[in-house]
């Protein structure tokens, strides 16, 4: 019971990273020994590095786990960008010591943190701007980085690390909007509320994150929906409750994204019921994306009288990605967004991607009703 309850909250906490909780969740795997954790939240930190380096849970961060990230060489950021992050610790620091902030007093704090970031191979501006102005470093340690910089073959650096860190190459960043359905259709149950949850579910051949959904729009005015996000296992991976307007498509962005297993079964369920304006129809069960494909199934959480692969109200799976993907989800639930990692640099890319799948008429959306679990 312990190690199911303990397994349940490793999969949220790696479900719930962002760039700017993953320094604070780093902090808790270091106080309870969690190795594994400590090496998913690094890996997480080396695809988001500039934003985990300026987030405001990096300065709350005790030495080690600083200097952890800091000597990495897979941080994908300038090092001018690390400087900047060990000056703004350093300072938090010294407030947390009492110390007034001062070069000697961050000097002090910092202890062997200092020897990680690359020095002799900040931009040469930036050093003469930023860098050489205070006194973090001793006349003699930049006198050594600024020798090293006019010659490095003359002058070799070792008080610091010369080497290149592992800079990605730049990845641009594509919104796309991905439909699953070939058309829509007024809604035919005008006159009835449907109490059902509405759902889909979907297995993707490749690394994506789910980020959100487009869904058709409520009929009867503005309502609070329950969306619900779930794994093969019946894990609970996202559960929040998000308004639907009264509008023809409403685009949903989820509170946190959803890291996505290739060849794994997740299901989204819209609980509850309500009325929408349009629904898809004619929808695809396989969509292509840029690597692979994306399968969508009809959920097995509740028997239905319609399928909803080929109708429904979810329009789309959204998500984030490098290069161009094609896809598609559900009848009500518009689409689903989600955010595919390129591999070949490891690192999460976000576009906002519709799938319009073939799903049948997914007819709740309401926070009313039951709330029903995939199986």
């Amino acid at each position: 019971m312990v190690d199911r309850l303990v397994k349940k909250c490793e999969t949220f906490l790696k479900s719930s990273l962002t760039a700017e909780n993953v320094c604070l969740l780093l902090e808790q795997a270091h106080i309870y020994t969690e190795e594994s954790l400590k090496e998913d939240y690094r890996r997480v930190i080396a695809r988001s590095s500039k934003e985990a380096l300026k987030s405001n849970s990096f300065v709350d961060l005790c030495g080690v786990c600083v200097k952890s990230i800091t000597e990495s060489d897979e941080l994908a950021v300038e090092e001018s960008v690390v400087y900047e992050a060990v000056m703004s610790w350093s300072e938090a620091e010294c407030g947390r010591q009492g110390l007034e902030v001062t070069d000697t007093n961050r000097r002090e704090v910092l202890g062997d943190i200092i020897y990680t970031v690359r020095f002799p191979i900040i931009d040469a501006k930036y050093l003469s701007q930023h860098v050489i102005k205070r006194d973090v470093l001793t006349a003699e340690q930049l006198l050594s980085i600024l020798r090293f910089q006019q010659d490095n073959k003359a002058y070799p650096c070792t008080e610091f690390t010369v080497n290149q860190r592992a800079l990605r190459k730049p990845v641009t960043f594509v919104k796309e909007c991905i439909s699953r359905f070939k058309g829509t259709t007024r809604n035919k149950r005008s006159g009835m509320i449907v109490d059902d949850s509405e759902s889909i579910s979907f297995v993707s051949t490749v690394d994506i994150s789910l980020h959100g959904l487009k869904l058709y729009g409520s009929k009867t005015g503005d309502r609070n929906i329950l969306i619900g996000v779930y794994n093969q296992a019946g894990d609970t991976l996202y559960e929040k409750t998000h308004m639907l307007p009264n509008k023809e498509e409403v685009t949903i962005e989820f509170q946190h994204i959803i890291k996505i297993t290739p060849g794994q079964t997740y299901t989204v369920v819209i609980h509850g019921g309500v009325h929408t304006k349009v629904y898809g129809t004619e929808g695809c069960s396989t969509v292509k994306c840029r690597d692979g494909e994306i399968r969508f199934m009809s959920s097995r959480n509740k028997e239905k009288e319609y399928q909803t692969v080929t109708d429904a109200f979810i329009v789309e799976i959204m998500s984030f990605y490098h290069g161009n993907i094609m896809c598609h989800p559900p009848r009500t639930i518009a689409s689903l967004s989600v955010v595919l990692i390129p591999l070949m640099y490891n690192i999460p890319v976000s576009f906002t991607a519709s799938l319009r799948h073939t799903s049948n008429f997914i007819r709740s959306t309401g926070v009313h009703g039951s709330i029903i679990k995939p199986y």
